[in-house]
This record gives C-alpha cells, sequence and structure tokens, in this order.
C-alpha cells in the first residue's frame, strides 16, 4: 500500500475565494427558489440577436448553475428552451460566445440526469469531435470541446467505453505535439495553442479515471513516452498538467495492476522530475515556480517511496480526506469547474457525494453564520437602547436628589 503524507488541512473556501463561509452556500442553496424566475429570464435572452447579450445571459446562466443546486425542479420543462440557445451560440455565435456556451454546457451536465446528458451527446458530439480534431479551428474552441466532451463522457459515459478510448486517442493526438521535437528541443508556441494542450491533457485525465483496470493499464504505459517528453515543455501549465496526469496513471497501474510498475522511460522521468523539482525558470514568477517545485517534488516522492500527498476537506458540518492522486484529480477538476459553488455542490448534489463518498447529504443547518451574525447585531443594538435609557432615568434620579439636598441646605 502507498504511504499517505497530509500535506496540509483545507477549508474548501480555499478553492473559492468568492465565498464568505462554508455557511453563507447553505443559506445560498435556501434562497435558490428565488434565483429561478432569473434564470428562465437568461435562458429567454439566448435567443436575442445581439451576440453581446447571448455573451451575456450565458456567463450569467453559468453563476446560477454554479451557485445553485438544484437550480432547477426536476420537471423543469425549459430544459429543451436551454439547449437549443446554447446549440444555436455553438453553431452560428462568434468565438467568444462559443467559448461561454460551452462552459455553460460544461457545468450543466452536474445538473441534469445521465438520461438528459444522453440527449445532448446525441445532438452535440460531432459538433465537439470535429472542432477538436480540425486544425484549422481556433485553439480556444478547440480546448472547449476538449473539456466539455471530458465531462459528458466522465459524467455520464452516454456512448459507452469503446467511445471514451476513441476520443482518449483524439485528446492524445492533439497534446502530442507538446512533446520534444526530432531536435530534442520543445516547441515555441501560441498560448492559444498551450491553453489547448493542457485542456486536452485534463480532459485526457478525466476520461483515464473512469476507465476498467485493464484499459488503464494499456493506456497508461502507452502514454508515458509522451507525458515524459511534454514533462519538458516551456510552458508551466503544460508541464504541471502532464505531472497531474502522471500521478494518476502510476498509481492506477500500481494500485490495480502492476504493483512494482516502472515502465520503460522511468529513469529518463525520474532524472527530468528531479531536474524540474529544484529548478529555476527566468520566464516564471516566484510563486509559480514554487508551486511547480512542489507538484514535481510530491510525484518524484510518490514514483520513488509511494508517498501520496493527501488533502482534508472541511465543509461546515463535515469533512473528508482526499488520499489518493484519483481523488485529488477529480476534485480540482470539478474546483475549476464549479469555482464558487464548490461547496454547495459538495453538500447537496449526489454526483459529487458519490465521486467522494459522503453518502446522502446532511441535513441543513438551520441558522447560517450570516444570521446568527445578525442577530448578535440586533441583541448588541437592543441592549445599546436599554443601556441608553436606564442612563437617562439614572440621570433624571441623580437630578432630583441633587434639588432634594440642596433645598434641605
Amino acid at each position: 500500500m502507498a504511504k499517505k503524507r497530509n500535506l496540509q488541512k483545507h477549508i474548501d473556501d480555499q478553492a473559492d475565494p468568492h465565498s464568505d463561509s462554508d455557511e453563507s452556500t447553505i443559506s445560498e442553496s435556501v434562497e435558490s427558489q428565488d434565483t429561478k424566475p432569473d434564470l428562465i429570464n437568461h435562458i429567454d435572452q439566448l435567443s436575442s440577436p445581439r451576440p453581446e447579450i447571448r455573451k451575456k445571459q450565458l456567463v450569467q446562466l453559468q453563476q446560477a448553475l454554479r451557485g445553485n443546486y438544484p437550480a432547477f425542479p426536476e420537471d423543469w420543462n425549459y430544459k429543451e428552451t436551454l439547449l437549443f440557445g446554447i446549440e444555436s451560440s455553438l453553431k452560428k455565435g462568434k468565438l467568444s460566445e462559443q467559448v461561454e456556451a460551452l462552459r455553460c454546457l460544461s457545468i450543466y451536465f452536474t445538473q441534469v440526469s445521465d438520461f438528459d446528458n444522453q440527449v445532448i451527446a446525441e445532438r452535440l458530439q460531432e459538433f465537439f469531435e470535429s472542432r477538436l480534431c480540425d486544425s484549422t479551428k481556433p485553439g480556444e474552441l478547440r480546448a472547449g470541446c476538449a473539456t466539455t466532451a471530458g465531462w459528458l463522457h466522465y459524467i455520464s459515459k452516454p456512448m459507452g467505453h469503446p467511445y471514451i478510448k476513441s476520443l482518449m486517442d483524439k485528446m492524445s493526438n492533439v497534446f502530442k505535439s507538446a512533446c520534444l521535437k526530432g531536435d530534442g528541443m520543445p516547441p515555441d508556441l501560441p498560448k492559444a495553442q498551450v491553453d489547448l494542450h493542457k485542456d486536452c491533457l485534463y480532459a485526457w485525465g478525466l476520461l483515464f479515471t473512469s476507465l476498467s483496470s485493464h484499459d488503464a493499464d494499456e493506456f497508461g504505459k502507452n502514454i508515458i513516452s509522451d507525458l515524459v517528453s511534454i514533462l519538458q515543455s516551456k510552458y508551466m501549465v503544460v508541464r504541471i498538467a502532464a505531472c497531474d496526469v502522471v500521478g494518476i496513471v502510476y498509481e492506477r497501474i500500481r494500485e490495480e495492476t502492476r504493483e512494482g510498475f516502472k515502465g520503460s522511460y522511468y529513469e529518463t522521468l525520474i532524472h527530468v522530475l528531479d531536474s524540474l523539482s529544484f529548478g529555476t525558470n527566468k520566464h516564471t514568477s516566484k510563486a509559480d515556480s514554487k508551486k511547480q517545485r512542489s507538484n514535481f517534488r510530491d510525484l518524484l516522492r510518490f514514483l520513488r517511496s509511494r508517498e501520496i500527498p493527501s488533502l482534508e476537506v472541511k465543509l461546515a458540518s463535515e469533512n473528508f480526506e482526499l488520499d489518493t492522486y484519483q481523488r485529488l484529480f477529480i476534485y480540482r477538476a470539478y474546483c475549476h469547474l464549479l469555482t464558487f459553488g464548490m461547496n454547495i455542490h459538495l453538500q447537496q448534489n449526489m454526483l459529487l457525494r458519490r465521486s467522494f463518498n459522503l453518502g446522502l447529504p446532511l441535513q441543513p443547518v438551520q441558522q447560517s453564520q450570516r444570521v446568527r451574525a445578525a442577530d448578535k447585531k440586533m441583541r448588541n443594538l437592543i441592549n445599546e437602547q436599554v443601556s441608553k435609557v436606564r442612563t437617562q432615568r439614572m440621570n433624571k434620579s441623580r437630578d432630583k436628589r441633587t434639588v432634594v439636598v440642596h433645598e434641605d441646605l
């Protein structure tokens, strides 16, 4: 068994810089009914002839779907209208609108059933796949299609495992462009291409976690040489993505099929990670360099001594531990997808709760921190008013006593 190394205790709000507290998200859940008319209004405006309005509504829909669970009732009859609006933006909108539509769709997958996702796959999978594989399309669009297709098939598997493996092959064909060139040097790439490689790596990794043990062994062994090459990329985001994928590949193979697995490229991998763990880059900020070195050192320790970094996540009334590379990978993927809404989904969304073995949702806290703070403030105001009245009465009594004393004199 691999050893665990507890890096830190993690309050889930740290993954959410926009939230005030864990308990505030519970308040947001209670108030989600009030956001539904806005949700419908946003959907209605997806048919606007003005692209800037459609893009704005897609962004606001993302916020509503992230911050509320469930964002709509089970018998909600606007699903088809929403899907039609997103499909229209994907096929007719400009690049920025298409990207926002893809982001909105990825979040939407977490709110609906497998059947609903099956319908989406039948309508849009050809769009995702054709754009992903078309090198003439903008990198931002291809990256968005990779991420959205990755989430769709990770969450619901609407087209089965054979299609997932085919999709992973297409994604790997894209990010292999980040490998070292024939002269042993990493390629120079534009930012859109760098982000495309990064997103394809993460989408591939997400789908890898859903494979059977046999398929994970086969795919993992075949991709290691490419990952070792990509780890030598000039671009930090690509190196870190490759590092994360190497972690889940080695973990699954060692835990499920070959306990002492190293592979043909193990020594090269160790050498590359060792240099990255202590090296510096003049093009990388100090904070980014520190994060990068920490990631590579963690992976190096795991490969050498089976020591796995662990993370404790604390919610309002429960906590859980991320004690494998797979769980860490999936948790961070959801954090990136749901951002400030991660707390509410962890507390209420069975999709996430099943992923982290949290069981059924706990009963919501009756009073949130915000309500208690308001009650405390009200008590303070009442006490101040009572004290003021008491002081006034005592002053009057003192005045009367003063008068009596003077009269006696």
